[in-house]
């Protein structure tokens, strides 16, 4: 490992784009977005010594081998099966476009086949609630941007969307397009854009058992995925430990996962947030204990690579 990866680790996105990441931080969002669409992509596709990957599927990045590098420093060089992202951008990020942009996002209407009728702008007074229903979509089923919502934006919004729409535009497209008319929404955030970085730091990537990705299913909020691999470990007292040996500890309070707002992890597994509150304390909390957990890694490895030259 060099210099170079070490910066990456900051921002394994830095590998997955090369000279399509944007290294200033207005341009995280960006990257982030980007980071989702192939057509981007710049790292070394396939797995083994000679791709930038030592398992699983090309844009996945917590599976890249540096990333297992530097969990070997903590098993004593034993290998490393599954890992993943624990604090998900995408839901948070979903929601928070929803909540500002409600015109965009929460129109009126039905996208059902049988309704003819057209999608129509909301009464502000009466918004219909947040939630996965509604765009923008990362998801392969639903990425690409239903016709509706196409003549409803060429109606009311024209200037969001090119003079030539192409046949497949696809949410991401969108997003990207209109990065700029967004900053205002993304400046009532101010831990936004750096979560938007933290995200793909080797600090938000974990260790997990086989299945744990899987079984995991659209739930990404990781204080439920932490409190489900407690109640799995505790079964055989293997938790504490686990959190001790991959420095966990930043995410929690007395060996117990931190609800990432008032009450979510008493509530609805991949339940999304609903104020402005809830998103800037979940913000606040994942940011901080990320960047507490990426010095925690980055020091191990530094101290690591000067024993080796010494």
């Amino acid at each position: 490992m060099n210099e170079r990866d070490l910066n990456c680790l900051k921002d394994l996105k830095k590998k997955l784009l090369g000279s399509n990441y944007i290294d200033e931080e207005n341009g995280s969002i960006k990257n982030i977005l980007m980071a989702k669409e192939k057509q981007y992509y710049q790292d070394i596709k396939g797995v083994g010594i000679s791709s930038d990957y030592c398992r699983g599927d090309r844009g996945h990045v917590e599976n890249y081998r540096v990333v297992d590098e530097v969990f070997k420093h903590l098993t004593d060089n034993k290998p490393i099966e599954h890992t993943d992202v624990l604090h998900s951008f995408w839901h948070t990020y979903k929601t928070i476009m929803q909540l500002e942009r409600p015109d965009l996002f929460r129109p009126l209407g039905s996208l059902k086949k049988e309704d003819e009728i057209p999608l129509e702008k909301l009464d502000k007074k009466n918004l219909p609630k947040i939630g996965k229903g509604f765009p923008p979509y990362d998801t392969d089923k639903y990425l690409v941007i239903h016709e509706k919502y196409i003549e409803y934006y060429q109606h009311y919004f024209p200037e969001y969307l090119p003079n030539e729409v192409p046949k497949k535009y696809t949410w991401i497209d969108f997003l990207l397009y209109n990065n700029d008319k967004f900053i205002e929404v993304y400046n009532k955030y101010p831990e936004l854009l750096e979560f938007a970085r933290l995200t793909h730091s080797v600090g938000n990537i974990i260790v997990v058992p086989k299945g744990f990705n899987r079984g995991r299913g659209a739930n990404d909020y990781g204080d439920f995925a932490l409190k489900s691999l407690k109640i799995f470990l505790e079964s055989f007292n293997a938790w504490e430990g686990y959190i001790t040996k991959f420095r966990l500890k930043p995410f929690l309070e007395k060996y117990s996962p931190i609800s990432l707002w008032t009450g979510h992890l008493d509530g609805k597994k991949g339940s999304l947030p609903e104020e402005n509150i809830e998103i800037e304390k979940f913000l606040k909390s994942v940011t901080s204990s990320i960047k507490k957990r990426e010095e925690i890694l980055l020091e191990i490895v530094r101290d690591n690579l000067l024993e080796i030259e010494e």
